[in-house]
């Protein structure tokens, strides 16, 4: 079993990759998933896998509460890993699943880090495509290894570096109000689609536009997959935009 959250694409791709290496299944992390309140039942022998992209350095926060009110049922002891996936510095974006999953019993096995598309154009712009395609590409050969080692159940764990500084950097992310920001021009034409894929339910559409009336995780994915390139937060008006396997625009 494998919980994934994604919002441009770049960590639904690493978790698809090892879903076909080891024939278990997907499950995306979402509002609309953790209300269902269901008790997740693993297979004898399945593994249970956490893959996410790191914001801030530490885990989204729809990732954080969705582990936080996580209940599962096994007869086995699992192996366990988390998979996270960055653009910068990773600065061990995974230390907060571990302890989150020491509070349930549950040991983390293994971690893995792989460097992707820095998609956050809330800060700058997007690299070049070809700069994009060698990043994934290199990406690649980084996720081979992870599936390989999950098939095998390594005990691979990344690196506690710049812990002291990590809950500071995560706690401005978690208690900023990222809604502020948002603002749509008058190209778009009303479509929905970012109220019907965000991952957060955090958007309603009011007279045919959208409006962020809930807290959300900042995955961007609202702005990134918007077909006329009308929602921006911030300076975005101008940049590029990204999804996983689209050419920039």
């Amino acid at each position: 079993m494998i919980f994934c959250f994604s919002g441009t694409g770049n960590s639904l791709h690493v978790a698809k990759r090892i879903s076909e290496a080891t024939s278990e299944e997907i499950i995306m992390m979402s509002s609309t998933e953790m209300e269902k309140h269901i008790t997740y039942e693993l297979k004898p022998q399945e593994n249970l896998g956490f893959v996410f992209p790191i914001y801030w350095w530490g885990m989204p926060k729809l990732v954080e509460a969705f582990v936080s009110n996580l209940t599962l049922k096994s007869t086995h002891k699992p192996y366990i890993y988390g998979v996270c996936t960055f653009g910068l510095m990773p600065n061990n974006g995974l230390y907060d699943l571990k302890h989150l999953l020491q509070s349930k019993d549950l040991n983390l096995d293994a971690t893995y880090e792989v460097r992707m598309v820095d998609n956050y154009i809330v800060g700058y712009e997007l690299k070049d495509y070809e700069t994009q395609s060698a990043i994934n590409l290199e990406a690649e050969k980084s996720i081979d290894q992870i599936v390989a080692s999950i098939i095998s159940k390594g005990k691979k764990s990344t690196s506690d570096l710049f812990k002291p500084v990590k809950p500071l950097v995560h706690h401005f992310y978690k208690t900023a109000n990222h809604r502020k920001g948002f603002h749509v021009t008058e190209s778009c034409n009303g479509c929905q689609k970012c109220a019907l894929s965000c991952p957060c339910n955090a958007i309603q559409i009011v007279d045919n536009k959208p409006v962020w009336t809930k807290d959300c995780s900042f995955c961007l994915k609202c702005i990134h997959d918007c077909p006329q390139m009308a929602l921006h937060h911030g300076n975005t008006d101008g940049r590029k935009r990204y999804h996983y396997g689209i050419n920039a625009k």
